[in-house]
């Protein structure tokens, strides 16, 4: 059995029409091809970024790292020197000691009653 139904021809008309629709379907098509190329370099820029910061970041704690690490050892030696010449400065100002210089290089002696004066 033969349809009853008639299909009508396509005119010029018509497949101008369905050249210009398939026309707009591929630019945007292509348009989206672009978007998507442009989101996609944009996240990959963004995940560099991100990533030297991160690199960059941690560097600069590795170097503040030593830096202290340095400045704590600095600290150590000058509290050992500090607490050296707290030493030899209490065997300096030695009255045992400044009694034994006074009588071996300057030929002092140490004073008989009545050779010193009271002043008041």
């Amino acid at each position: 059995m033969r349809s009853s139904l008639v299909y009508p021809q396509a005119g010029k008309e018509d497949s101008l029409v369905l050249q210009r629709k398939n026309r707009k379907v591929k630019n945007l098509a292509h348009g989206d091809k672009i978007k998507v190329i442009g989101f996609v370099c944009g996240v990959v820029i963004l995940l560099v970024l991100g990533s030297l910061i991160y690199a960059w970041s941690s560097l600069k704690i590795i170097h503040i790292g030593y830096k202290m690490a340095d400045a704590l050892k600095e600290r150590k030696n000058l509290m050992e020197t500090n607490e050296r010449l707290k030493i030899e400065l209490v065997t300096l100002k030695s009255p045992d000691r400044i009694e034994a210089l006074a009588v071996q290089k300057l030929g002092m002696r140490t004073p008989k009653s009545g050779e010193f004066v009271i002043v008041k």
